[in-house]
């Protein structure tokens, strides 16, 4: 069977249950995307009560891309797999599945919020293709866009706290990105100009593993990232401490800084729009 985890990237989840010998000496061949090509023991998987579990990272352009298991004995002789078909059981000896190929079985499935869920995570992934110049093998569909403007995600804009002044070492310069081509992490920038200490940054209140400030290479700019941002958790404000100094922001915020002032930049806005909508049927099916 196969599942979908919503993490910061796309996490597709292959369940097994082979015999009890191969459970004990066997092996099973991942392949994915990004050239993934793992040989894993079978008795390193872990197990619940789908069966043994591998879980095969995928970004969100990749979303059509194949992921392939092939499962061997100790001799390494490749074993049979039953794969459940529309009306019956077929044998292989390849257990082919993609993102894509779970997106359209839940279409039909009888649970709204994932139908919806499927459909939304669908034009991300054709958006986020064109933003990112990716092969288009996804359709997307702009009458799922045509509602959402930079209104829908207001709450979201970057507030200021925490001490009320400009200091030593911070300026409240803030400018910030949202990598999605990957995993989805919030980056945020910051200046130290010149007679300025770079400021320990905390995240969340987190005082025992504060974030490491990277020296992006232009104008006096640092940058920390919020890493692997769960799908349904894209709403969700995250308080960056800065000597002291606060900010409030999420994905969401960076969403409505694109659609509120680079309404020109149409594949950009257009994905933002897709993972907002994504965030919604997330949110609605998980929290």
């Amino acid at each position: 069977g196969t599942s979908l985890s919503l993490n910061g990237d796309l996490t597709v989840n292959i369940y097994i249950e082979p015999s009890d010998d191969v459970i004990e000496s066997g092996y099973v061949l991942v392949q994915g995307p990004n050239n993934y090509n793992e040989i894993i023991k079978v008795s390193d998987l872990r197990h619940n009560d789908n069966g043994y579990k591998i879980s095969v990272p995928v970004y969100s352009p990749q979303m059509t891309e194949t992921i392939t298991v092939r499962v061997f004995d100790f001799r390494m002789q490749i074993y049979p797999l039953y794969i459940p078909g529309t009306d019956s059981y077929y044998t292989s000896y390849n257990y082919d599945t993609s993102v894509d190929a779970y997106l359209q079985a839940a279409t039909t499935h009888s649970n709204q919020h994932l139908r919806e869920l499927a459909a939304s995570l669908n034009n991300y992934g054709a958006y986020a293709q064109i933003q990112f110049n990716h092969e288009l093998t996804m359709t997307p569909d702009p009458a799922l866009l045509e509602s959402v403007t930079a209104n829908d995600v207001e709450a979201y804009t970057l507030e200021f706290g925490g001490a009320a002044a400009p200091s030593a070492t911070f300026d409240r310069d803030v400018k910030m990105s949202l990598l999605l081509k990957d995993t989805t992490s919030l980056r945020i920038y910051f200046r130290v100009t010149d007679g300025m200490s770079i400021p320990t940054v905390i995240l969340d209140g987190d005082t025992a593993n504060p974030l490491t400030p990277v020296d992006a290479g232009a104008n006096y700019y640092y940058y920390v990232t919020i890493p692997d941002i769960k799908a349904p958790y894209l709403g969700l404000t995250h308080t960056l401490s800065f000597d002291g100094h606060e900010i409030y922001v999420s994905p969401l915020t960076y969403v409505y800084n694109v659609l509120n002032e680079h309404s020109d930049m149409v594949a950009l806005c257009n994905v933002c729009k897709a993972l907002y909508l994504y965030y919604v049927a997330a949110a609605a099916m998980f929290l």
